[in-house]
């Protein structure tokens, strides 16, 4: 899957083959912008709450798991320097996160007399909608340097997985949940514009998908839920197109 997000952003930056113009004038007015992008994710699990069982014994599931990935977005943006000398492009971005896993496990622990082990598990898909505002720093180049951020809904959709044993018993549970949540992002980047019309934009940002939950989990009388907050460094190219 992440290979033929790969391909797929890969392509669409390739349209660009053949064009061997270029130009120190920025794209301006409204544009559209397909890209690729790198994700370095990372989770921060809870502990957990347990009713009971194997898992209220050793309910120290918690901490902290990392995972990368590629995903692929689009934005369509507006520059306002087109019409005035304020050097301001707002954008409304949408973009594709693969699966994502954060584990926790195998943990041993001692209680009651018992010897207990347990695990969890969360494989998080991702999408955000973003309303993102930059501020470019002119140079009278064909490089434009800028920083900017935007605040917006992520939609996780998590599979999520636990077990627990005591002396060597085993219990597992398994629950689908799907969360919207607030999210934001920060960040920086460069363009250049290498046509009158088409920019390559390197960028990185920090964003904050907010928490995918595990939902409700049962196996006979045991019970409980889970959560894990979801951030990420990411590393995106695009390929910016003046639509006038």
């Amino acid at each position: 899957m992440k290979k033929q997000i790969l391909a797929a952003g890969l392509a669409a930056l390739g349209l660009t083959v053949g064009i061997s113009s270029a130009s120190a004038q920025e794209i301006s007015g409204l544009y559209f912008t397909p890209k690729i992008l790198y994700s370095y994710q990372k989770g921060d699990m809870s502990n957990g709450t347990w009713n009971s069982g194997p898992w209220s014994a050793s309910s120290k599931l918690g901490g902290e798991d990392t995972d990368s990935g590629f995903g692929a977005g689009v934005s369509l943006g507006y520059n306002l320097g087109y019409l005035n000398d304020i050097p301001i492009r707002v954008e409304a971005e949408y973009v594709y996160r693969g699966k994502a896993e954060f584990g926790a496990g195998p943990k041993t622990f001692y209680s009651g007399g018992n010897n207990y082990t347990a695990g969890q598990k969360f494989e998080v898909t991702a999408h955000s909608l973003l309303a993102n505002i930059f501020f470019d720093i002119p140079t009278d180049t064909a490089m434009t340097p800028y920083v900017g951020g935007g605040l917006g809904m992520a939609y996780l959709k998590t599979d999520y997985s636990t077990y627990a044993s005591v002396n060597g018993s085993n219990n597992r549970m398994s629950n689908s949940s799907n969360d919207w949540n607030f999210a934001w992002n920060l960040g920086g980047g460069v363009a250049w514009a290498f046509t009158d019309a088409m920019a390559l934009d390197l960028g990185y940002r920090y964003v904050d998908l907010g928490t995918a939950d595990s939902g409700g989990v049962n196996l006979n009388n045991y019970s409980g839920k889970s959560s894990v907050d979801y951030t990420a460094h990411e590393v995106s190219l695009g390929l910016r197109i003046s639509l006038f």
